[in-house]
């Protein structure tokens, strides 16, 4: 963006996850709690960009992202505490079926959290909202699906969010599907 003076606000300047060349993108909905932080810290809306799952990672143009569970830049990812359980890659199919795995716990520096679906999951949500996948390339702009300006009273009703996204993206893909085309890739 820089090269094609695009205004832009960078507002990940420590890149804690190590991934300074990755799009680090959410599953189904966004990372409130980081979000609205990033609002009220920079004084701007922002506006979401939807993708289709499928096109992201099954297109030959991509090459395989990363999935990570929780937040990219945790000590649980950074310290790779789990990479045994998701056949040693966080780009493999183990890695991408942890983000809807019914119950885990994140280590973070001084305490551990417990993640856990509950009856509000849909069957395409993560069950840590801070979940992320990785691209590792640019991403065209043909690949944006819809635009959805956001305010910080759009985070305040989580399920409003939700609910705009959802109408946005009608024919969101779900988790089975999504493994069967990531296996046959």
């Amino acid at each position: 963006m820089e090269h094609n003076k695009i205004p832009f606000v960078y507002t990940d300047e420590s890149r804690w996850d190590n991934n300074r060349d990755g799009i680090c993108l959410s599953v189904t909905i966004p990372n409130i709690d980081m979000l609205s932080s990033k609002m009220r810290d920079y004084n701007y809306e922002f506006t979401l960009l939807l993708f289709d799952a499928n096109e992201l990672l099954f297109d030959d143009y991509f090459s395989l992202p990363l999935f990570y569970y929780t937040n990219g830049a945790s000590n649980e990812i950074r310290y790779c505490r789990r990479i045994d359980e998701i056949d040693g890659s966080y780009s493999s199919v183990e890695a991408f079926k942890f983000m809807f795995k019914e119950k885990f716990d994140v280590f973070l520096s001084s305490y551990t959290r417990v993640e856990q679906r509950t009856i509000n999951h849909a069957k395409n949500d993560t069950t840590d909202i801070q979940a992320e996948v990785v691209i590792k390339e640019t991403i065209p702009s043909k690949y944006i699906k819809e635009t959805i300006p956001i305010s910080l009273k759009d985070l305040i009703r989580k399920e409003n969010l939700k609910d705009k996204i959802n109408k946005k993206m009608q024919d969101t893909k779900y988790i089975n599907e999504l493994i069967q085309h990531f296996k046959e890739r």
